[in-house]
């Protein structure tokens, strides 16, 4: 994670009020262990997002190859050469 991306989530948790020009953070003297659990919850969930998108996105082309062979499937199941037409360009368009 960035330095700028921890710092906005510093501030969406209220952990931190101003900065700087040279990018440096000020904690707010106010700031409680509310801020800093809050801090911590979003840097975790940004994280597991992070990590998490490659994971949905494998998945989800996994799902949309099992569709593609369904839809296939029901093509060809009336014999007629159409359906087998439909069911070839349905398997053709693979990962598209």
């Amino acid at each position: 994670m960035s330095r700028r991306n921890a710092l906005k989530l510093a501030r969406d948790a209220g952990l931190v009020d101003k900065v700087d020009c040279s990018d440096d953070w000020f904690v707010r003297e106010d700031a409680g262990i509310e801020q800093v659990v809050q801090f911590a919850a979003l840097i975790a969930e940004s994280e597991l997002e992070r990590n998490l998108f490659p994971v949905f996105a494998r998945f989800a082309v996994r799902v949309a190859a099992r569709e593609r062979e369904a839809c296939a499937k029901v093509c060809e199941e009336d014999g007629l050469l159409w359906g087998q037409r439909y069911a070839a360009a349905i398997r053709a368009r693979d990962g598209v």
